[in-house]
């Protein structure tokens, strides 16, 4: 709703706020001014009347007696009345005393839904009201109120949901000695602990005005408003006096002052009887009395045993604090020795540059040598050896190695078998490694039990990376000394049987070309020209299948002339990759290896790859699904050691491809992706576990026959080139992804 000044040409707009007083609802269906200058306001959510001078509203609601919060027209009568049109009937508004007579289609109403702007009050003071069914037209002043307070009675009383019968010979223990109607007060037993009352209005209007509420005094602490409900059940009432009371909503819409009553009474289980518990009071002191009196004779007897014992115990106790003297002395002789000894284990704790620990049965540190404030990594200056008390490796390493640290010390305790200076590799949760020698024993106290784990572990990362270093260098060595003796000979006899192969399918190619087909063609064509003489000679029809026969025969002839041709061109390529790769492989044995790069096509690779493992592939029924994007770059390399690299890769995943499977896939991707050219080979093959990852590139790692040294050569071939090489899969039998990325 918006006020518009005139004066200043502005306009005051009032919206609804939950946070503070403003109008009910932002929408408005109408305003009324009444004499008194106040703004009466329609909305979706009740009646807001708004004070001009304070501008603040008042909200009446279906709370302050509306019929529905919904309003559609206001008018005002002469008596200062509002008459409202809701979408549940009309109401009568008293301005000075604030309440609300409501009316309904009982009252004669079209319908209870009035509409929108569907009012007026004429100048002889009718008012219509507009809805669903037509309109109403009235007099507000002939509208007058017929007080009346419609009977109540109670009609029905239940026990269990089953009616109670009145009381006679054959049912002489009802507790209704006569009709519900006539009966003021009603006796039942604890037992009786569902109990149900009917009751009903005379009142012969409408249903929707016979609205009911009631309560047990006793037990209620208000009316229950049940609407047009007209039962009433309580369980389990504790034994008492109640009176159940019911009232009605009289014409008005308001609660009837009549009220009807019946008083309640149910008594209680005989434990629950004063009698009972006088009795139960009695019992009770006479046990205590004797309670009493047996205890004081007890205590008599008792008292005199105890002198006798005091003297003797007396005697006993001056020898004790004889022995308790010399025990003191020998005590304080071994407090002395027991010092010396923890300031002796204090400095070996302190100096030692080692992992010194105590473990409990938890495997959780209680004491812990100064060495292990660094060693996890607790550089802090005020940092101490009580900040690790309490806590476990699960707090400084990976879940892994924890894991497998509480498993080494719960079998020690267990067996109570140590374990002697191993090696164990230990990964903290940033990710940095370490070796350590560490040795574990069972902690066992004076009575023999295990009560923990001691350990200590010495630093041996750097004698691992020597150690390492060495293993490299002898393997470098080896690799070296060997690669040229061996690989020579054999790079020598590869090239001599790949140059003879080379010549033989040279040979044959010439050979195929020598052996043309124009003779038989000449042959045939001649025949066709001589058929009709052929035909007088033998026949016209097998002069015909003659020359059909010539002609089918050269046709045949020139196609697998062209096929044979075809495919020892294709070897011959083939033959020229090897022979490249070879070269390359020579130069690398002598160290004379190229380091120019040229323009390279990726999808050629590829391919060329595929045509030399074709052999392999179609043996094995593998399905080789490609997807190379075209829009692929030309890349700068070496094009025989990249095919040296992606053909390794191919032959693994034929490799990994079990024959027997139903389903053999191999599919091959390359696209662009962020500025790189991105390769993907993947497999369904026998896959591994993804622990093994990052360990399948290492030099010397193999993880079948080989000799580890396959694909670490393809990734020092891919980083020559800039490039990466990742392989991955999901575990044993998921098959592998190897991902291969260039820069362009």
């Amino acid at each position: 709703m918006n006020r518009f000044d005139k004066k200043n040409k502005t306009f005051t707009r009032f919206i609804h706020d939950d946070k503070k007083n403003s109008i009910s609802n932002n929408s408005v269906g109408a305003v009324y001014e009444d004499g008194n200058g106040f703004l009466w306001i329609a909305t979706m959510a009740g009646l807001n009347r708004l004070d001009r001078k304070t501008n603040t509203f008042t909200v009446y609601t279906t709370k302050d007696g509306l019929p529905n919060n919904t309003i559609f027209g206001i008018l005002e009568e002469d008596a200062k009345n509002l008459w409202i049109s809701t979408n549940k009937g009309i109401s009568r508004f008293n301005t000075l005393a604030k309440t609300f007579t409501n009316f309904g289609v009982a009252d004669g109403l079209q319908s209870n839904e009035f509409k929108e702007e569907a009012y007026c009050k004429t100048r002889s003071g009718v008012m219509y009201f507009g809805g669903n069914n037509g309109f109403n037209q009235f007099s507000p002043g002939t509208i007058k109120d017929i007080p009346f307070e419609p009977p109540l009675v109670l009609t029905g009383f239940q026990i269990f949901n089953k009616e109670v019968a009145i009381a006679d010979k054959n049912n002489p223990a009802s507790p209704l000695q006569k009709d519900i109607t006539e009966t003021k007060e009603i006796t039942l037993t604890y037992k009786s602990s569902v109990i149900s009352f009917e009751f009903a209005s005379l009142n012969y209007t409408s249903t929707d005005k016979k609205q009911y509420a009631y309560m047990l005094e006793g037990f209620d602490k208000t009316w229950n408003e049940v609407g047009i409900k007209r039962t009433a059940t309580y369980t389990n009432l504790d034994p008492g006096k109640y009176v159940f009371k019911v009232k009605g909503m009289n014409n008005e819409g308001q609660w009837s002052d009549t009220i009807t009553s019946i008083r309640l009474t149910i008594t209680p289980p005989f434990w629950q009887t004063w009698w009972f518990r006088t009795c139960a009071i009695l019992v009770m002191l006479g046990c205590l009395i004797a309670f009493y009196r047996m205890r004081i004779k007890a205590i008599t007897k008792q008292k005199a045993r105890l002198e006798k014992q005091v003297k003797e115990r007396t005697a006993q106790v001056v020898l004790q604090k004889e022995e308790l003297t010399k025990n003191v002395t020998e005590l304080a002789a071994l407090k002395d020795s027991l010092t010396e000894e923890k300031y002796l284990l204090d400095s070996l704790m302190d100096t030692m540059p080692d992992a010194i620990y105590f473990k409990d049965r938890e495997s959780k540190f209680f004491r812990v040598s100064k060495y292990m404030i660094s060693k996890h990594g607790t550089d802090s200056p005020d940092a101490a050896v009580d900040n690790l008390i309490g806590k476990s490796d699960f707090d400084f390493h990976d879940k892994q190695h924890a894991q497998e640290a509480y498993e080494d010390e719960q079998e020690i305790q267990r067996t109570r078998q140590p374990k002697i200076d191993y090696l164990e590799k230990e990964t903290r949760r940033d990710g940095s490694e370490r070796w350590v020698a560490t040795t574990k024993m069972p902690l066992i106290n004076a009575q023999g039990d295990v009560v923990g784990t001691f350990g200590i572990s010495r630093d041996v990362t750097q004698i691992k990376k020597l150690e390492q270093e060495r293993h490299d260098a002898e393997l470098d060595k080896a690799v070296a000394q060997g690669k040229f003796e061996i690989a020579s000979d054999v790079m020598h006899d590869i090239g001599n049987a790949i140059v003879g192969f080379g010549s033989y399918l040279s040979r044959i190619k010439r050979l195929q070309l020598d052996d043309g087909t124009d003779n038989l063609e000449k042959l045939a064509a001649f025949f066709e020209t001589q058929k009709s003489a052929i035909a007088s000679a033998i026949g016209e029809d097998k002069a015909g299948a003659v020359v059909k026969m010539l002609s089918g025969i050269a046709h045949t002839h020139g196609s697998h002339r062209n096929e044979i041709t075809k495919s020892i061109t294709e070897q011959l390529a083939i033959i020229a990759n090897i022979e490249e790769i070879l070269s390359i492989q020579r130069q690398y044995i002598t160290g004379h290896e190229s380091q120019e790069r040229k323009p390279v096509n990726l999808r050629t690779i590829i391919d060329d790859s595929l045509a030399m493992l074709f052999t392999s592939i179609e043996k094995m029924s593998i399905n080789v699904i490609t997807d190379i994007a075209t829009n692929l770059p030309v890349m700068k390399g070496d094009r025989t050691r990249l095919m040296q690299a992606i053909l390794h890769i191919l032959k693994n995943s034929i490799e990994a491809i079990d024959i027997k499977a139903a389903e053999k896939i191999i599919s091959i991707h390359a696209a662009m992706e962020n500025g790189r050219i991105v390769l993907q080979i993947k497999d369904n093959g026998k896959g591994f576990e993804p622990s093994l990852a990052g360990q399948l590139f290492e030099r010397g790692f193999s993880s079948g026959s080989g000799s580890g040294m396959g694909l670490y050569n393809c990734r020092t071939i891919i980083e020559s080139h800039e490039g990466t090489a990742e392989i991955a899969s999901e575990g044993n039998g998921k098959g592998a992804l190897t991902t291969i990325g260039f820069k362009t």
